[in-house]
């Protein structure tokens, strides 16, 4: 097959959907034509994969120029990657649904894929009231343009089937953006002077408001309170701001790292930490790394929690109530104080993941559904 995918931010730029976007389009060109239309950037080629610069944010009336390109190069399926906020400010760019409706009937024979990744920002304050109101007529439009649509969690997934009963709509699993390298953990701490007795508590990526920053700083002073030899690690952009909260317990700020340090980082970890106020995901991308390299991993579970998720909670990590911060600092302490059960949470979660979380399964699963869309 011929592939086009839309996104407009890719490598080094810092963006989850662009390092995702860079991982679908190799694995989908090891079998197929791919060819990713972007924004006027410098980005890092990509093995196999071409890359066409045709359209600028700043400038909306340039995404007509994703039309007239496709005119000139047809191709079988269109992917959209999809968050608004990729697109403009607040999450506005009207002229993109109107662009893939023109697509979907000047081009009836490009079948249109929309694997949304945010659809819109939840109702919870006046400013979102309003922002919300211009992202979900986007979505709207570009479901009703789309032959078939991915969610990057389960319950969306369910959500917008309820919504959209007439249309084709999948759950699309995101992976690790983070590729996997073997480390010895000894070798690892001895580079960065962390004795092999300090339990390492790992944070990584950036600390939005989704982010229980107060349940992470609570169970640490909890942790602490019985046992001196621990170390915080943070791995992202916001470090000062993690490190004004949590006193004097030990910290290593490592800052934002290439991503062959990031796998290094999280090798030299006893668990990881990531509570989330609406519950951990399948497309939360820090999880996946951690489970890809076998660190046992402490979240949340809440309303975006995926159903096959909850179903392995403490077997392939753990997972307590993003309503209880009490829950969340005993879960930690229990975890810090028992040794096996780590390694063994540690190794089926790295079982779990690499069973069902690849980039390899997901493209496989991705394809196959493109493939039986009736529509194209």
């Amino acid at each position: 097959m011929n592939i086009s995918i839309i996104f407009p931010k890719l490598p080094p730029v810092l963006d989850g959907i662009g390092d995702s976007t860079k991982f679908l389009s190799s694995h989908l060109s090891q079998e197929h034509d791919v060819t990713i239309l972007t924004s006027n950037h410098d980005c890092k080629q990509i093995d196999n994969v071409s890359i066409r610069k045709i359209f600028t944010l700043k400038k909306k009336a340039t995404f007509s120029n994703i039309t007239q390109y496709l005119k000139q190069n047809l191709c079988d399926w269109l992917i959209l990657q999809y968050n608004p906020f990729s697109y403009g400010q607040w999450g506005l760019n009207l002229r993109l649904p109107l662009i893939i409706g023109q697509i979907k009937k000047e081009i009836p024979n490009i079948g249109i894929s929309l694997i949304v990744h945010e659809p819109y920002v939840p109702l919870i304050n006046f400013k979102f009231l309003i922002m919300g109101s211009w992202q979900r007529i986007q979505l709207w439009l570009l479901v009703k343009s789309a032959d078939i649509i991915f969610f990057a969690i389960q319950p969306w997934k369910e959500k917008f089937k309820r919504y959209f009963p007439e249309k084709k709509i999948q759950h699309f699993q995101i992976s690790s953006n983070v590729s996997f390298l073997q480390f010895s953990k000894s070798q690892s701490r001895n580079e960065l002077s962390i004795s092999d007795d300090v339990f390492v508590i790992g944070v990584f990526g950036m600390l939005r408001e989704t982010i229980l920053i107060e349940y992470i700083v609570e169970s640490l002073k909890g942790l602490h309170a019985i046992s001196k030899k621990i170390l915080l690690i943070y791995i992202g952009p916001n470090g000062n701001k993690l490190k004004n909260k949590i006193g004097d317990i030990p910290y290593r700020n490592l800052g934002t790292l290439e991503p062959e340090k990031v796998g290094q980082a999280f090798s030299i970890m006893d668990i990881y930490i990531s509570p989330f106020s609406s519950g951990v995901s399948s497309r939360n991308g820090s999880f996946l790394t951690a489970l890809q390299y076998g660190v046992p991993v402490l979240s949340t579970f809440g309303k975006q929690t995926d159903n096959f998720l909850l179903s392995e909670n403490e077997k392939s990590f753990f997972l307590t109530p993003s309503n209880s911060k009490e829950k969340f600092r005993e879960s930690l302490i229990n975890i810090h104080n028992n040794l096996k059960l780590r390694l063994t949470i540690g190794k089926n979660g790295q079982t779990f993941f690499n069973n069902n979380l690849t980039w390899e399964k997901s493209v496989e699963d991705f394809l196959k559904n493109l493939n039986n869309c009736s529509n194209v």
